[in-house]
């Protein structure tokens, strides 16, 4: 493959799971939990800043019940990005506002998370980026220093 095709390709998919990120906020800040979770994997395994474990379906149903209340939830930053052929790894930041079992959080924290190239279910339509494994980190005020990146 040459060069400026790797290049094309690495740009493409840069974007894509940039795109895919947003989306999810997108999906997060309309409260619409159905749409958001169409860009996890079936298996995604989703790690709590406690490193407690969800699977999917256990997601979705925290983010259905009424301990969880989303006002806000911003992509800010992806402050890292590798890509090999249909897997990627992403470091990124996010801005959420909402509240859990009556607590009220105003966070920025860092997101790693690992992403798979699937086929698209329109036919000749190019692969999607879905989330296999994400860990999120314990949030920081948006007033105190953002963490910086290299």
């Amino acid at each position: 493959m040459s060069t400026l095709l790797q290049e094309s390709s690495f740009t493409e998919d840069k974007k894509n799971i940039h795109d895919t990120l947003n989306s999810m906020c997108v999906a997060l800040n309309n409260n619409n939990i159905k749409v958001a979770s169409k860009y996890l994997l079936d298996n995604a395994l989703l790690v709590r800043p406690t490193g407690n474990p969800l699977t999917k379906k256990d997601w979705i149903n925290m983010l259905n019940s009424k301990d969880v209340n989303i006002k806000k939830s911003e992509l800010m930053d992806i402050n890292k990005i590798d890509i090999n052929r249909d897997w990627a790894f992403v470091c990124y930041t996010l801005h959420e506002i909402f509240s859990y079992k009556g607590n009220e959080n105003d966070d920025v924290s860092v997101c790693t998370a690992l992403l798979k190239k699937v086929p698209n279910v329109r036919l000749g339509a190019p692969g999607v980026w879905k989330i296999s494994n994400l860990q999120r980190s314990t949030g920081r005020s948006p007033n105190e220093p953002l963490p910086k990146f290299i």
